[in-house]
């Protein structure tokens, strides 16, 4: 399966506000995801230390040890990011600088297919059963459904 960039605008703002009425975390790491190019498995290593100060305010770049290459890395925060991590961690009302960032590692593989089946595959090959009765249940709760995005 090959991997490429989302790079339609408006698939990527479809994206955040998706995940933004879901989980603000999730959101939270979608958009710094996408604005730091960091593979996966470093993201899921930040702690909330490595992001922000003892008082929650975002820091304006992140010093990170890569996991695959061993290299460390310093990279600025822009503001998009800024405001994702901000308003994510005002949602966390206590945390250490040791936790981890992005907390239930477990739940992102689901998370990841979920993502995958509403935004990146091919709506038309998957079963009825699969799918649901999405698009009517999406015209009813306003909800962002898979067929939809692709139909944009």
């Amino acid at each position: 399966m090959e991997v490429a960039p989302i790079k339609d605008m408006a698939k990527i703002q479809a994206i955040k506000d998706y995940l933004r009425r879901r989980n603000l975390r999730d959101e939270a790491l979608f958009v710094f995801g996408i604005n730091t190019a960091l593979r996966i498995s470093d993201l899921l290593s930040l702690k909330v230390g490595s992001v922000a100060d003892d008082s929650g305010n975002v820091l304006r770049a992140v010093v990170l040890h890569e996991q695959k290459t061993g290299k460390t890395k310093q990279f600025p925060i822009n503001e998009s990011a800024k405001r994702a991590l901000a308003t994510y961690l005002k949602t966390r009302t206590r945390f250490t600088p040791d936790e981890p960032l992005f907390p239930f590692i477990l739940r992102f593989r689901r998370l990841l297919s979920n993502f995958s089946d509403a935004f990146v595959k091919n709506p038309n090959k998957r079963s009825s059963r699969q799918w649901g009765s999405c698009t009517s249940l999406s015209r009813q709760s306003k909800e962002l459904c898979p067929s939809d995005f692709w139909k944009r």
